[in-house]
């Protein structure tokens, strides 16, 4: 007869004094549905994400995103030869999803939108990280203060 899974000690596991996990019969919290391509596209062959809530909190406040083909922004029509992109973020809520949604539903359009794109990706991904964190940051401290 297969063993009932044991529910976990949080307190104890945190504290260093629980005994030793058996991952045969430790139980985790449910996975969310795994996201993942059903063809390639272009250079992508196929993708997954997946992520869980973890064992500390009941809620899950990690973001996913993935954004196939992004289109030339109006912004960028003088670009000629638009590449074929996409992008995949991974964000993690580190106790609130607040920042995590933000970047999940932005961060690739920073990026984008940045002087350097295409031409020096690199360098636009780094610009658009600081935008993205600059804009945030002013936003939430505009809210924090009431404006």
């Amino acid at each position: 007869m297969p063993q009932k899974p044991k529910e976990l000690n949080i307190e104890a596991l945190l504290l260093g004094n629980a005994p030793p996990l058996d991952p045969a019969t430790i139980h985790l919290p449910t996975w969310e549905p795994t996201k993942c391509s059903v063809r390639e596209n272009g250079s992508i062959i196929g993708y997954a994400a997946n992520t869980n809530q973890g064992i500390i909190r009941d809620y899950n406040e990690d973001r996913v995103s993935i954004v196939l083909n992004i289109m030339q922004p109006p912004s960028k029509k003088d670009v000629e030869n638009w590449p074929k992109c996409s992008f995949f973020g991974v964000f993690d809520g580190h106790g609130g999803n607040t920042c995590a949604d933000f970047l999940r539903d932005n961060l690739h359009q920073f990026i984008i939108k940045d002087p350097h794109f295409p031409k020096n990706p690199k360098q636009a991904i780094i610009n658009g990280y600081k935008k993205a964190e600059s804009y945030f940051l002013d936003t939430v401290e505009n809210f924090a203060a009431g404006r």
